[in-house]
């Protein structure tokens, strides 16, 4: 109806990137994995993921996406954004 008035918004919250080696396990969406240019979308322990491992669903802006099984506990190196 009526347009929005800038002054009213909060001001955005500014992002800093935070460079750290997790568990697959503790990977989280939005996660982004250097080594391999890809994105982190999901991960999960289904029916058919045999146990210690974990399904990581990755995607890749010209690849599309790919789902990895890894071990739970294997260390990954990443980049998260956390709120400054």
């Amino acid at each position: 109806m009526f347009p929005k008035d800038p002054s009213n918004e909060p001001a955005p919250t500014p992002r800093k990137e935070c460079r750290e080696r997790v568990q697959a396990q503790h990977l989280r969406q939005g996660d982004f994995l250097p080594a391999t240019r890809d994105t982190v979308v999901g991960v999960s322990r289904g029916v058919r993921t045999p146990s210690g491992k974990v399904e990581v669903t990755l995607s890749k802006p010209d690849r599309g996406m790919r789902t990895a099984v890894w071990g739970a506990r294997t260390e990954i190196s990443i980049i998260r954004e956390t709120a400054a």
